[in-house]
């Protein structure tokens, strides 16, 4: 209310119908939300999977006209569209009504102006921010330099990465990380051909699902293809040219309906400090942005890269086959390769994982130890997969280089307003949890710094859990 106030200064809204909008916007929002799962529903993949054939589809969303626009756009008619959230196209006609018309126009026009309002002033970007500022505890807005490269980087984020991932990370980084990948592939082989609770044909499909695993490392080679009809006058105004190149990629993606998928395309730019597992590519992708101190470094021991970045490359490769992975083939098809006494055994250890978390508290809130528990276990098979190739016997010296650099590589500032907001919404625990409580599932953990029974982070031998090495 406030922002509006501030915001919407022209004579025709006046107090009382600013305040109506509001009420209207909370009333519609309300009913939204009776129709969105709760994140820890979020956080098991096949929750998303809820094909509806194109007529369902038509019979749900007619009405408002979206079958027809999006089928005038792409170049064939899909024979299936998924509904993410399926409770809501069925409810479409009940939410969008000619009784409560107010509702969703005061819905849909503050929603525009809050999309549109990066785009229009400093002012309104700074007004705009406010909330999510309250949430994020940030007391002021970001610098405009630092949001204008923000606003590029929104549409040309793959040739932003490229070079920088060309500059500060150069050939010989990619091809040593390379190799270390192929390594950590090797040893999860070792791993699963070991292992006693998965049947051999589950493990004939995990190794082929790793055989066939993409890597994308550093930055891509070429360009992606959108770039190619994107257009930007340098004399324009801002708001238009953010809507023109919208525009363009939304037609660029739906032209991709039907096609072939290119595997070669990346889901990250190459300055990004993240990294992901893609079920639906099976493919692992580590920016070049994370490929840096203090994860990764040339010059650095092998202990030190294999805690820094070793570990994560583990934990992003085991999604392969962890509660979500399993739901996918090598081709990254929808279609579960476990046998039910697979997944039954698998269950117990993720239960025993998610008990380790469930309940810890991190600035005054409890951790859902469910809602995190599919980050929680790659943690743990990162580190086992990382320590492995490093050898759990070696040199206390050596291991205090892998964990201390598997530390620092989780060396976090976040204001505790933020920290309780995304502790209720994230399905990864809280960044010092990610490093205090796998490392004592781990024999080497104790070797490298002596911990004894009467330490606090002794856990005894009995409870003590990892996934893959058994």
């Amino acid at each position: 209310r406030k922002w509006s106030r501030r915001f919407w200064v022209r004579p025709v809204l006046t107090r009382q119908h600013k305040r109506t909008m509001w009420r209207r916007l909370k009333t519609f929002d309300r009913r939204l939300a009776a129709f969105i799962p709760a994140n820890v529903d979020f956080a098991v993949d096949s929750t998303f999977d809820n094909p509806l054939t194109w007529t369902e589809f038509v019979e749900d969303a007619g009405f408002l006209g979206i079958p027809e626009a999006l089928a005038a756009k792409m170049p064939q008619t899909p024979t299936k569209v998924n509904a993410v959230v399926p409770a809501y196209l069925p409810h479409l006609s009940t939410l969008i009504t000619e009784a409560n018309y107010p509702e969703w126009q005061a819905w849909m026009l503050i929603s525009e102006l809050l999309a549109c309002a990066d785009y229009l002033s400093d002012d309104s970007r700074q007004l705009a921010g406010q909330y999510d500022r309250f949430l994020a505890g940030q007391p002021e807005p970001e610098a405009w330099e630092k949001h204008a490269f923000g606003v590029a980087n929104d549409y040309f984020d793959d040739a932003i990465g490229q070079y920088y991932g060309q500059t500060y990370f150069g050939a010989d980084a990619k091809a040593d990380i390379t190799a270390m990948v192929k390594e950590i592939l090797q040893q999860y082989q070792v791993q699963l051909e070991h292992n006693t609770w998965l049947s051999p044909a589950t493990k004939q499909k995990a190794v082929r699902k790793l055989a066939t695993m993409k890597i994308k490392m550093g930055y891509p080679d070429q360009l992606f293809p959108l770039y190619a009809i994107l257009h930007v006058e340098p004399e324009a105004d801002l708001l238009p040219t953010i809507l023109q190149l919208s525009q363009q990629t939304q037609d660029f993606w739906l032209q991709q309906v039907g096609q072939p998928v290119d595997r070669n395309v990346w889901g990250m730019p190459g300055h990004l400090v993240n990294a992901c597992y893609d079920p639906m590519k099976n493919d692992i992708t580590f920016p070049a942005g994370i490929l840096q101190p203090p994860y990764y470094s040339l010059n650095w021991t092998r202990a030190q890269n294999l805690g820094g970045t070793g570990a994560t490359i583990g934990h992003e490769i085991s999604h392969s086959f962890d509660n979500n992975g399993a739901l996918y083939d090598e081709y990254g098809t929808l279609n579960n390769w476990w046998t039910v006494e697979d997944k039954q055994a698998f269950d117990k250890l993720v239960t025993a994982i998610a008990d380790q978390f469930d309940g810890l508290l991190y600035e005054g809130v409890k951790v859902n130890g469910r809602l995190t528990v599919s980050e929680n276990i790659a943690d743990n098979a990162g580190m086992a997969v990382a320590l492995d190739l490093l050898g759990d016997s070696a040199d206390p010296k050596v291991l205090q280089d892998f964990f201390i650099a598997y530390a620092r590589s989780w060396a976090t500032k976040m204001r505790p307003e933020r920290a309780k907001t995304v502790l209720r919404q994230d399905v990864h625990a809280p960044a010092t949890l990610r490093v205090n409580v796998p490392v004592q599932n781990f024999e080497a953990w104790y070797q490298a710094f002596d911990v004894q029974p009467t330490d606090g982070m002794y856990r005894l031998p009995a409870k003590r859990v990892t996934i893959w090495r058994r």
